[in-house]
């Protein structure tokens, strides 16, 4: 299986085996930027909406493959509408 490197804060905080997994979705790291996936089965919505950062979701249909285009985020500068 193919690992991938997760990098919070410049450190590598976990190691991620993405072939013919289940998707994961994890939170709590406070990226920033925009919304990416780690590995093809892991997608972090936490991008740090208490600090001024994004409120991200993923729409996740069952696909096993995840896909960028699916995040979804709202600018926490925005506020609701």
């Amino acid at each position: 299986m193919e690992e991938t490197g997760v990098y919070v804060h410049g450190r590598a905080s976990h190691q991620l085996e993405s072939a013919g997994e289940k998707p994961v979705f994890v939170g709590h790291y406070w990226l920033t930027g925009e919304p990416v996936l780690p590995a093809s089965n892991v997608a972090c919505v936490d991008y740090s909406v208490a600090r001024e950062g994004l409120l991200v979701a993923y729409r996740w249909d069952g696909e096993s493959d995840l896909n960028e285009d699916k995040f979804v985020t709202v600018n926490s500068k925005q506020g609701s509408s």
